[in-house]
């Protein structure tokens, strides 16, 4: 059961990503997704822990195919982010990056 899944879904009220099953997810949801978890096809990737935004998919269950398919977030998001990932990590106590917080 895909859709009773739980992901880090950004809550802007508490500044934080908590913990919602998959079919509770809307269009503009911000999601914090781990490696290794899966995640729908039409997901827009906006970063990585890859500093380049380099991802990679496993297919399998789509088209049966085994090897991972390289991917990338797009370089305007991350151009846009980079200055302000780099402050942020900076400010935060222990050097964390943002999505670090789950609740």
């Amino acid at each position: 059961a895909v859709n009773t899944a739980e992901v880090g879904r950004f809550e802007p009220s508490a500044g934080v990503f908590k913990q919602a099953m998959w079919r509770d997810i809307a269009v503009g949801d911000l999601l914090l997704v781990a490696k290794g978890e899966p995640f729908p096809a039409d997901t827009l990737v906006l970063a990585s822990a890859d500093p380049a935004g380099t991802f990679y998919v496993a297919t399998k269950s789509m088209d049966g195919e085994t090897n991972l398919k390289e991917r990338a977030a797009p370089a305007l998001v991350l151009d846009s982010l980079g200055s302000e990932a780099d402050a942020a990590q900076t400010a935060r106590p222990g050097g964390g990056a943002a999505g670090d917080q789950m609740q």
